[in-house]
């Protein structure tokens, strides 16, 4: 990592030039007094403060220039702020997500720093989903009015009753009567009869318990997600689907899926291999 900057607040530069070359695999400190802008020069560092002046290179690229989940598998960083969650590792606390596309003794070895996840920022997929999401987003909120669409590029929803649960989310809706929901969006290529299957007057199953998860999380009133299909069926046109699940028709769900991620985090909390579910082919 490349450092050079000018960083502060409108009212008061607090740094001018700071240059920083940061090796591979290096690790470094920054000591001072309390107040003297430690917090802040993390914060240019990490994109969250945009600096007056210079730039930051992680890998040859300016952290301005990625993508908010293409930044998220490379750099991160931990504020002095929130608390962490009880009982658990600072390296635990990095492992937080979750991942449908894997056995939970996989996700479970990675929770407890046994495995790393696999980096599948440079998929095809990956990539043109990460590019879509934002327009995708502004699509939505023009097609529908009745919304009000917020975006929090680098919020994190943490669960007050169950802080082992997180959430990122692609929006924030607020409906005409007051009431909080989730924006989920998808994208994805159909290219067989069993795929169009999963999306046909339904959301597949890995996608609705990634929505439950978040009703969890958020405690909110509902989620629409939005999904844009591309299909050789269809000329290769795609096409924007809508599905909307209230919280009050999947409390039962709800329940189940609690109980099962309350099983699996007491699985790692003890360091105890839950029993091997395969994921769906």
């Amino acid at each position: 990592m490349e450092i050079t900057l000018d960083i502060g607040y409108p009212a008061n530069l607090l740094y001018s030039d700071v240059s920083i070359s940061v090796p591979d695999h290096g690790i470094i400190s920054f000591v001072g007094d309390n107040g003297c802008g430690k917090s802040t020069l993390l914060s240019g560092m990490s994109r969250l403060l945009i600096p007056k002046e210079g730039n930051v290179f992680l890998e040859g690229k300016s952290i301005h220039d990625y993508k908010p989940k293409e930044l998220a598998k490379k750099l991160a960083i931990l504020p002095q702020g929130p608390i962490a969650p009880e009982g658990i590792t600072v390296k635990e606390l990095c492992y937080f997500g979750r991942n449908p596309y894997k056995s939970n003794v996989e996700l479970y070895e990675e929770k407890i720093g046994k495995a790393v996840p696999e980096d599948i920022s440079d998929k095809p997929c990956v990539i043109y989903g990460n590019k879509a999401e934002e327009p995708i987003r502004e699509l939505f909120q023009a097609d529908h009015p009745e919304y009000k669409v917020d975006y929090h590029e680098f919020r994190i929803l943490q669960s007050k009753k169950y802080p082992f649960m997180q959430a990122s989310l692609d929006g924030e809706l607020t409906d005409q009567d007051g009431r909080k929901g989730i924006l989920e969006i998808k994208t994805s290529s159909i290219n067989q009869s069993m795929q169009y299957a999963k999306w046909k007057d339904q959301i597949p199953d890995n996608y609705y318990a990634q929505i439950l998860h978040y009703l969890l999380v958020t405690g909110w009133d509902f989620v629409v997600l939005r999904a844009r299909l591309r299909c050789d069926w269809w000329d290769d046109v795609a096409r924007e689907r809508d599905y909307r699940i209230d919280r009050c028709n999947v409390e039962a769900d709800l329940e189940y899926l609690l109980e099962a991620e309350m099983r699996f985090w007491k699985c790692v909390e003890n360091r105890k291999m839950p029993g091997c579910i395969l994921p769906e082919i």
